[in-house]
């Protein structure tokens, strides 16, 4: 593709944040650094971070629109406002945590602009050391879950049939076709997105790029992983660990049975997640009884809060 087309390219970039200004702008200088080629603009989506972190944004960065929420309204919400407002032919969910150290959006632009038909893509996410990040997925299932719960992915990692939900055992080194993305970069045409509606509302937190791709796939979309560019995925943009992580987390798996499941295989889902959840509650009790561990004693109180929720659910 020439240089004259491919600057006509537009893309709306929608990030949300959340009391992360650091990070944010972080993010934000970073793809300003590898913007070259395309014209863009930068959407902001702060859900009530009241810490200030907007306001400094907002003067860090004046080019950028902004969304100032009264409420936290949750990730999938936040970014379907980003969208209604985006005027790009190309719609990508950023996000927060995110450092680019190449031009990744001009040769996704390029790829893109060969192809035919609906695609989502996403390039190689590594970890702040260099190593490749887990970013690419097979979509939730009753035996993913079992091996998921059972501890049978982490003792065979490398198992097409053990682990078949953390797709990097296959080390995927060339452009392929997956089922789920995770919702740290997505990018696609506008009109796919908003055929679509964006994310689903009913999730708040964890789980609604899960639902995307699946409902994306079901109308004749291709979920790309683009190895041949990479950018940096902290993990530090929203807290993953404890409570909030572990609720919503549960929540956002349950929905998404209940969504795309048969009734015995959501009552199964519950019944699955209750077991895994009992076990490890019970493991993490007898770590904390031999050494008094702080953090053990958290997590075991986190997995029998676990276990309350999923039965309020079932009911």
């Amino acid at each position: 593709m020439d240089e004259e087309i491919l600057e006509s390219l537009d893309i709306s970039i929608i990030i949300v944040n959340f009391k992360s200004f650091e990070i944010t702008k972080d993010t934000i200088e970073s793809l300003k650094k590898f913007s070259e080629g395309f014209s863009y603009e930068v959407i902001v989506v702060d859900n009530a971070s009241r810490d200030g972190s907007a306001e400094k944004l907002m003067v860090e960065f004046p080019d950028c629109k902004f969304i100032l929420n009264d409420e936290n309204r949750g990730f999938g919400p936040a970014n379907n406002q980003g969208l209604q407002t985006a005027t790009g032919e190309f719609i990508l969910f950023l996000n927060n945590d995110i450092i680019f150290v190449e031009n990744t959006l001009q040769i996704l632009l390029q790829y893109l602009s060969e192809q035919k038909g609906r695609i989502l893509i996403a390039p190689k996410l590594l970890n702040k050391d260099g190593s490749v990040q887990h970013s690419v997925y097979s979509f939730q299932t009753l035996w993913l879950s079992f091996t998921t719960y059972s501890f049978l992915f982490r003792i065979f990692p490398r198992s097409k049939y053990f682990n078949r939900h953390y797709l990097m055992h296959r080390g995927i080194n060339e452009i392929t076709e997956v089922e789920t993305i995770t919702g740290a970069f997505m990018l696609f045409k506008r009109e796919d997105v908003l055929e679509l509606d964006g994310f689903d509302e009913d999730y708040f937190f964890y789980g609604e790029d899960n639902d995307l791709c699946k409902r994306f796939r079901d109308s004749e979309g291709k979920i790309i992983y683009y190895p041949e560019t990479k950018i940096i995925h902290l993990k530090g943009g929203t807290l993953k660990t404890g409570w909030f992580h572990q609720k919503h987390h549960t929540l956002s798996v349950l929905n998404l049975f209940k969504k795309h499941y048969s009734f015995p295989k959501r009552v199964l889902a519950h019944i699955l997640f209750f077991a895994g959840n009992l076990v490890r509650g019970i493991l993490l009790l007898i770590a904390w009884l031999f050494t008094f561990k702080t953090r053990y004693f958290r997590e075991t109180l986190s997995k029998f809060r676990t276990l309350l929720l999923i039965t309020k659910i079932a009911k």
